[in-house]
């Protein structure tokens, strides 16, 4: 359970992080970073999601994903013990519980990857040379690899 937290955590975390920047006026300063992130700290994972939609959308696979991502981790953190099939008395049901927090730390890892990827992209756009510059279309490129496409 404590890694299942963990993860979710980094999750949440590496999203905020790229939503600091996707979107952001480009020559946003220091201050107006930090203002931005304290307002992403307030909110929710689906409020957080929701927003990061707004300048990135995901490939329909991946919008699944995410959707059950979010689901699997309110069902955790708010409703665990009402996971249908759980409870700690037999081993069956012990082991329900386990294979849902298995899974949930898969989604989470994904998700952690695929965001840790972005922000290194958009790191990258930001400070390589001109000549080799990362165009518009070789972001999105990219992006689709991510299972991402830029907001039209």
């Amino acid at each position: 359970m404590g890694l299942a937290l963990f993860k979710i955590q980094d999750a949440e975390r590496v999203l905020k992080l790229a939503l600091e920047w996707v979107g952001a006026d480009p020559d946003v300063t220091l201050a107006g970073l930090e203002a931005r992130e304290a307002s992403l700290r307030r909110r929710t994972l689906g409020q957080t999601l929701e927003l990061f939609k707004q300048h990135i959308q995901f490939v329909d696979d991946f919008e699944i994903g995410m959707s059950e991502f979010l689901a699997s981790r309110n069902m955790f953190v708010h409703h665990f013990l009402s996971l249908p099939g759980f409870s700690v008395d037999t081993d069956e049901e012990v082991a329900v519980g386990i294979e849902f927090l298995r899974k949930l730390i898969n989604q989470a890892d994904l998700l952690t990857k695929v965001m840790q990827g972005l922000n290194q992209m958009i790191v990258n756009r930001g400070s390589v040379p001109d000549s080799d510059e990362i165009t518009d279309a070789k972001f999105n490129e990219m992006l689709a690899l991510m299972m991402l496409r830029p907001r039209s």
